[in-house]
Formats: C-alpha cells, structure tokens, sequence
C-alpha cells in the first residue's frame, strides 16, 4: 500500500506541474534555510568534551560592583593570586591552572634559518595546564612540556610552517621577539589542535615563568586589581559546587580583605564551568577568545522555523485549495470502501514524499553554499559536518516532521469530504477552507514584514555608527603596529623619513588607538582625598602630538608633549565623574591607587580634549586619561594620497630600510572601526539572506493561491469582460482580497516587530531615533511586493480572451 501511496504523489507532482512545482520549490527554499541554521547550530555545541574530566573544570569569574559610577564589571577572569590559594585552601580543587593571552604578536625565528614571520594567538600558562587540559600531544611529554623556563609548546600547524611538514621540531630553538621580549626558547612539545571544539585556540604556548611579565604573574600577590588572568580550578568529581561557591566571600576575605578595602572595591568570585563557556559567557568581560551566545542561536533556530513554517503553509493552502479536483478520486475511493483514516494516511505520506524530495535537492545545495554559510556565520563548517550522523538525523527529522505538518490539515480536511455532496456540487467547498487559508496567508506575510523591518533598522543603525562623528578623524590613517622593541625604539628615525614625505601628513604613536580597548585602567582619586572618593578611570599612553594627528580637539590647557613625566591630558567625561567644570581643570592633581601601598606620585591636568568614542558608538564614553611615553606599540600615520598605493609603497620602503629583519606590517583606521561592529554587519547578513528567502517563499505561496483563484473564476471574468469590465476594474475586483490579508498582516505585525527591534536598539549608547518611518516604510514594502506579485497575475488573467474563458471546460 505504501508503495501505491508513492505512485500515486508522484502522478499528482507530474499533472500539477506548476502547483507541484512551487510545492516543491518552496519546500526545498525553506529545508535549506532550516538545515543551514541546524548545522551551524549543532557546531556551537560539544566544546570542550575532548578534554578528560571536562564537567569538573571551572573558570574563576569576577564580579565588582561599581556602585553606579559606571556599569558593573563582570569578569570572566581574576587576580593572579587567586588560583594557587583556591588549590592550596579547598580540598575540593584538585589542581588549577592560569592562563594569560599575550594578545599581540611575536616575531617567530627558528634558529640557523633566516625566514621570520610574525605568530599571533599565544598563551602563557602555569606549568600545570596540560594537566587540566589533555590536549594530545604529538611529540613531547605533556607532563614536563612546560616545567622549565623559555619552554615552548607548539601547535602541529605551527611545527610544520616553522620547520617543514614531517621534520621534528622538539629540542630546537626559536627566537621570539615582541615590543617588551627578546626570548631564545626551546622546542618542549608539539600539540594536535585538530581535536575538538575548545575555547583553547593557542598558536603556541610559553611557559609562565619564561618572560618577566609571567614572572610578574606568578609573583603577585594582589587580590584587587589586575583581574586580567583566566584561572581554571579541577574540582574532584563528588563536589557540590554549590557549597564551593559559599566559601568563596569568607576565602576572597581572608586573603584579599584588607587590599579590597583600601581600595574601597566591592568584589565577588563565582565558578563558572567550561563546557557552558561557549554559549552562556557572552555578557562576561575579557574573554580568552571569542565566543556565541545562546540567544543569537535561539534567534536563528526562531527564524529557521518560522521560513519552514512559511514553506509548510505553501504546502497546506495550495493543496487544500486543489482539493475538490480529487475529490472525485476521494469519492470514488471512499465508494469502494476507503476509510477517512485511510485516506488521511495516504495524504499525510504524499507530503512527506514531497518533504523528502525537497531534503533530496537541499542537500546538495546546502553543501554547495558552505562557503557563503562560513562567511555568513563567521565559521568553518565543512562537508564532513553535513554528512555527520548527528545531521543525519536531523535532516531525516526536518524531512519527516515538515511532511506531517504540511500533510496534517490537507490530510483531515480532504479526508472528511462527504462523499454524497462530491457528485452533487461541482465546487462550492473551494470557498469553505478560506477562514484558515486567509489565516495562513496573514501569518505568513507578518512575519515577512517583520524581518523586512528587522533588515531596515539593523541596515539604518550600521550607517548611523558608521556616519555619526565619533569625536576623532578615521579617514586616511595608516596603522603600522610597533611589535618589536628594536622597532620602537626606531620609532623616531621612522617617523623623520615618513615626514619626509610629501603624501604624509603627521605620524605619531600609543599604546591603544581608537577601535581598541583601552585594557590599562587603575582608581585615581583627587589629590588631598582618599583612595575610597576614587574612580576607575582608562589609561593611554601616547607620542607628542597623537591628538592633532587624530583630530580630536582640543578644549583647555594643551596637549601631551615630551617632557611630560608627571602631566595629563583628559576627556570631558573624565570631569564629569569628579564633578570638576572645564575651566577649573588645568593643575588639578591626581594620585593613583598604588596596590602595594606606596606613595605614587601626583599627576597634573595640563589639557582637556573632547569626548571621543575609543572604542564604539555601541559603549558609554568611559573617563580616559592619557600620559606621555615612548615605548608604544602602534605608529599611526595621517596621509593625503587619493589613493594609498603610492603612499604604502614608500613607506614601507623606508620601513625595510630601517628595519630590514622586520616584516612591514599594516592596516587602515577605518577599517579597524568596521571590525568593531562586525557582530552587527553579521547580523544584517543573516537578515539579509533569511528575509529574501522567506520573500520568496510567500511571493510563491500567493502566486500560486492567485493562479488557483483565478482559475476558479475564469468563466467569471470572461462573462464580465463581456458586459464591458474593464481591465482596471477586473484587477481591482480580482486582487482585491488578497491586498486585504497582506495590509491585515502587516497590522497585525507591527507592535511585534516594533517592540523587537526597539529591545535590540535599547543595546546601543547612541542609536536612530526614526524608527516610526521605518516601520511605514517597512509595511508599503512588504504591501507594495505582494501587490506587484497579485496584480501581474490578475492582469495576466484580465487580458484573456473573454470567449476563451466562457468556452474554457
């Protein structure tokens, strides 16, 4: 019987021809938008699972409270003192390990060779990391990799580009040198990386104490400040984390007490466990690498449902509609003793027949699209990922699971026609399943309106952040990084001859330039106060003349030059956290919280400059102050040139001839401020692609509700052509109906997109305040499609021949 059932939806697909068509197409639309989002789903979840006693490892976070100065800190890091006293106090820690990313880059030199290219992606760990985290080592004893001083720790990727694929790379030495390190370090260990999902994605790894900033590290016995360090702590398998975490204030204050006070700092640790990092960090600060976020996941399994739903609605309203040209196959069935359940079944098993062809062409169109997919989602999915077992099943339970929901309505209502009415009326029923129908098509198009909204407001907020003056100039700034101390202390020879030039303008220095976060803060109270009348304020260091090169302008006093030691230029806001007007700044002084207790000396205002948003528009501007120093890590330089060729030409041939062991490396300022909102310019990809296929999807659906009303009333329209309708009025009678659902869609769509995007917008500092013409314009968008799809159509129809359509059978 299941065989028949086939025969028979194949036959059907064939006769329906377009019908069947736009079934399938739809279909297959809405299967490649779920499958895409199930697959990149499924690779978000799993991290970790490859390291033994994943479920008993933790990450220390940190919680100050700011008491409103400014929003509280939630760090997904701590104190360096932390992790060696939570193993050495609680009997529940097996053994910890601290991890700190050393964010830059280094300058990686295998000795003998005179190849040297810079290596970014470095981890400096305590020597018990490979203890907590059983990466499998392809050479080396994990056991005594990191043990010594200037060991080295490889990745496999890395072993092969430094020393050639297949050779060893264990024992040998490889010079390493950044803006603060010159370091000869040896060969320990080689790591696979290919092993699973982690948060752990090290290039290579040295061993804590082989440079001084690791010493400073394992040395510090500082409980307030420097919550930069990511500490793991192995809990034995029995432990109730729960009673842990309850230990945590009596174990922060024994130790760290007295230090909090002074610095009057409200502080909180919590344990947070590894496997959940990837999906439920997202709000914690200064994470080791980058992670997703559960909601941005619930909001695409949301959408991938609500496109497949639409292909669903296709299915019923087409299949409903055609139904009384089966119904004498119905009735004949049912004469020759057909059950309803029967038939049902053979309903339901005709859409999943159509649901699994459509899984048949997804598929390899799904794999065909990963390249855009990876871009699209920021991922690395690749073929193997759609043949899993674990995508296996869910494409099976997509194909089965879209088949039942489309084939469950047509399947009752085909299925309960009385078979004494089949024989007496031609078609009168087409009209009863319209209640439902119109229903249908209402839903369809106020999700349509909603994500066509969504794209406009996400498409206005990025031009908004990207046009709205940020307090400092973008256009036309080099970034050259200084990585090396050999190549910052070239800084001035460099900056004479790229002066030199005539398409360059100015050339200074600093530790952070806009897009960056300023990572260096400290507590600074007014001079003659006390520590607790203190604010976290942001620390830059920068050369003579950043400000004007930046254009950031200048308010009071003057700016940074080179005999300041101990003088200061700060931002608007900074005065504004200490209650201080403009014009009484100039020769305030300043102390900063010293941890250790000593006396630091105090810093003088000499200059106000305008607020600038360092980081983005999507972030309140924090209190900066900036100091003047020589030993930075970024050049920037201002340049003139209609097109920067010429320009990067030159200098990087002075660079090379000053600095000939040195790759010359660079980026454009603007570009680097892109990057900052590269989470939003996802998001209106996603919306982008999505909201064309769910376009898509009901643009068919409607054609094909058209094209089946309209021929319905083909004799109609012919007779009224007769009696002198014309070709306007026949559109506006015929169309009529269907503009009506779509404007109700869109009424009814409307607070719902609303009150979303205003909740996505309420994430920004500075946002679009027009979002009520949006929405308009978002509904006669969303009104004006589908008219132009009905329209055509009825037209189309309102041309035909009149006699045709009378004689048409």
């Amino acid at each position: 019987m299941l065989k028949n059932y086939i025969k028979i939806a194949w036959r059907n697909f064939r006769n329906l021809k377009s019908f069947g068509l736009i079934n399938l197409v739809g279909l297959t639309a809405g299967t490649v938008c779920s499958l895409a989002i199930l697959l990149y789903v499924q690779s978000q979840f799993g991290f970790e699972k490859q390291f033994d006693h994943f479920e008993n490892i933790y990450k220390v976070t940190t919680y100050i409270n700011n008491h409103g100065e400014f929003p509280d800190s939630d760090f997904i890091s701590a104190s360096p003192a932390i992790g060696p006293a939570l193993a050495e106090d609680f009997e529940e820690v097996i053994r910890q390990a601290r991890v700190v990313g050393l964010g830059g880059e280094y300058l990686m030199k295998p000795e003998g060779s005179d190849k040297a290219f810079f290596e970014s992606n470095s981890y400096m760990v305590d020597s018990t990391f490979f203890e907590l985290f059983s990466f499998s080592m392809l050479e080396g004893n994990s056991k005594t990799a990191l043990k010594e001083p200037r060991s080295l720790v490889l990745s496999s990727e890395l072993a092969s580009k430094l020393f050639g694929e297949g050779n060893s790379a264990l024992g040998k030495q490889v010079q390493l040198t950044s803006e603060d390190d010159d370091l000869s370090m040896k060969v320990t260990g080689v790591f696979d990386e290919n092993v699973g999902d982690t948060h752990l994605n090290p290039n290579f790894i040295l061993s804590m104490s082989s440079t001084g900033f690791g010493n400073f590290v394992l040395n510090n016995d500082g409980w307030a400040g420097n919550n930069f360090v990511h500490t793991y702590v192995q809990l034995s398998p029995q432990t109730n984390l729960d009673d842990v975490v309850k230990k945590l204030p009596n174990f922060l204050e024994s130790h760290g007490g007295e230090q909090l006070r002074s610095a009057n700092m409200d502080k909180k640790l919590g344990l947070f466990p590894i496997k959940d990092l990837n999906l439920k960090s997202a709000n914690y600060s200064f994470p080791l690498s980058k992670v997703s976020d559960i909601n941005y996941l619930y909001i695409l399994i949301a959408i991938g449902f609500f496109i497949q739903l639409m292909a669903c609605i296709n299915y019923i309203n087409l299949t409903t509609a055609q139904g009384m040209r089966r119904a004498k196959e119905i009735g004949v069935r049912k004469v020759n003793g057909a059950s309803s359940r029967s038939l049902m079944l053979q309903f339901v098993i005709e859409s999943i027949f159509f649901s699994l062809l459509a899984v048949l062409f997804a598929v390899p169109i799904l794999i065909g699209s990963l390249p855009y997919l990876n871009q699209l989602f920021d991922s690395s999915l690749v073929t193997r990922d759609v043949l899993s077992l674990n995508m296996f099943i869910s494409i099976l339970l997509v194909g089965f699971s879209t088949g039942i929901i489309s084939g469950a309505y047509p399947a009752f209502y085909l299925g309960m026609v009385n078979v004494n009415k089949i024989f007496k009326v031609k078609s009168q029923s087409s009209r009863s399943p319209f209640s439902l129908r119109n229903g249908l098509v209402v839903f369809q198009f106020a999700m349509v309106f909603l994500l066509i909204y969504a794209v406009t407001v996400v498409s206005e907020q990025l031009s908004h952040l990207n046009e709205k003056d940020a307090g400092f100039s973008k256009n036309q700034k080099l970034v050259i990084p200084l990585k090396t101390a050999s190549v910052s202390a070239n800084y001035t020879t460099l900056k004479t001859q790229f002066e030199s030039l005539s398409q360059v303008n100015s050339v200074t220095a600093c530790q952070f330039y806009p897009s960056q976060n300023i990572l260096h803060d400290n507590k600074m109270f007014r001079k003659g106060t006390s520590v607790s009348d203190g604010k976290i304020v942001h620390i830059n260091r920068t050369r003579e003349n950043f400000f004007e090169t930046m254009g950031i302008k200048l308010l009071e006093g003057r700016t940074i030059n080179e005999n300041d030691s101990t003088q200061m230029v700060v931002n608007e806001t900074f005065l504004k956290h200490f209650g201080i007007a403009q014009e009484e700044a100039l020769g305030v002084l300043f102390e900063p919280w010293n941890p250790d207790g000593g006396v630091s000396p105090a810093y003088e205002i000499v200059g106000v400059i305008q607020d600038y948003n360092f980081l983005s528009l999507k972030s309140e501007i924090q209190p900066v102050a900036t100091f003047y120093d020589t030993e930075l890590s970024n050049a920037v330089v201002s340049f003139n040139a209609e097109s920067p060729t010429e320009v990067l030409q030159a200098i990087e041939e002075n660079w090379l001839a000053i600095n000939p062991s040195v790759p010359f490396e660079y980026s454009f300022l603007d570009d680097e401020m892109t990057k900052v909102y590269q989470e939003e310019i996802r998001l209106k990809k996603v919306a982008y692609t999505f909201t064309s296929l769910a376009v898509l999807i009901s643009l068919l659906g409607i054609w094909g509700l058209v094209s089946f009303s309209l021929g319905q009333r083909t004799k109609e329209i012919g007779v009224r052509k007769v009696l002198g309708a014309s070709v306007s009025e026949l559109t506006q009678l015929l169309s009529k109906e269907f503009i009506v659902l779509v404007a109700v869609s869109v009424f009814i769509g409307a607070p719902l997109a609303y009150f979303a995007m205003d909740s996505w917008l309420s994430g920004f500092a500075s946002k679009i305040d027009n979002t009520n013409f949006l929405l308009i314009s978002s509904a006669v968008i969303t009104i004006m499609v589908s008219m132009v799809t009905v329209i055509y159509k009825t037209i189309h129809a309102a041309n035909a021949n009149p006699i045709d359509s009378i004689m048409k059978d």
